[in-house]
């Protein structure tokens, strides 16, 4: 299957299924790239909720390499190579 789950003998079940796929397929054929456009398909954005969030203390560990790197001799860095330096020191 699709999704990974087998089908049960239950009408209501492979009804469902069905729907799911419906809606992912929708979702993959629908042009709009907002982010808005997850309102339209509900089981979308409840995965994308789950996967692509961040975990606070993540957010927080970020912001203090931040810190550690944006400092009083490199303030002329650019956006993109302070960007690129976070993304270095976080991974």
């Amino acid at each position: 299957m699709i999704f990974g789950a087998a089908s049960s003998a239950s009408g209501n079940d492979s009804n469902s299924d069905s729907k799911l796929q419906s809606e992912y397929a929708h979702y993959l054929q629908d042009n709009d790239t907002d982010l808005s456009m997850l309102q339209k398909y509900p089981h979308v954005q409840q995965v994308f909720i789950r996967y692509n969030t961040m975990i606070p203390s993540t957010v927080e560990r970020l912001f203090s390499f931040g810190g550690l790197i944006h400092s009083a001799k490199r303030n002329r860095m650019s956006d993109k190579t302070f960007e690129t330096l976070l993304l270095l020191k976080a991974n």
